[in-house]
């Protein structure tokens, strides 16, 4: 049965009272478009995480992050501060939400500003896992896509 274009109650409905058998198997599907056109962003991005019971996301991040310049000359690398995505855990809320990148940088958490150098990867991190009782958080990154085109620099690989 498709769920297309049905509302929250009907596919609650269909979900609980469509199935004869013990169980059910579901096809997710969404729309890759959108976030492949987070590839061209020249800025900030909001994004809202749900988070049930305040699961952690799943993130482990880095106070630095190196981009890779390519020159006709030479190679240089370039390390930027702040607070950037080093890995995403497999499975986790973040993995699934398809959002956040490897590179990415963290400008704010919940409106509390992270950009301006007074946070350690572990500040953040505790940041992430404080209980907002809301049952999502909200994140402000700065692409590394973005921040690669700003700079006209190729992403390196962790």
């Amino acid at each position: 049965m498709s769920l297309l274009n049905k509302s929250l109650s009907e596919a609650q409905q269909i979900l609980k009272c469509g199935n004869l058998s013990d169980f059910t198997i579901l096809m997710i599907e969404y729309d890759v478009s959108v976030m492949q056109s987070v590839e061209f962003l020249m800025g900030p991005l909001l994004i809202e995480i749900e988070r049930p019971m305040n699961e952690p996301l799943g993130l482990v991040l880095s106070n630095n992050f190196k981009l890779y310049e390519q020159t006709t000359l030479q190679n240089e690398d370039i390390n930027l501060n702040g607070i950037f995505i080093r890995q995403i855990l497999p499975a986790s809320i973040s993995d699934r939400c398809g959002a956040l990148n490897i590179g990415d940088q963290i400008l704010t958490i919940d409106e509390t500003v992270i950009e301006n150098g007074l946070y350690t990867p572990d500040d953040v991190i505790n940041l992430l896992d404080t209980n907002n009782g809301r049952g999502y958080t909200q994140i402000q990154i700065l692409p590394a896509t973005a921040i690669a085109r700003k700079r006209g620099l190729v992403l390196l690989k962790f």
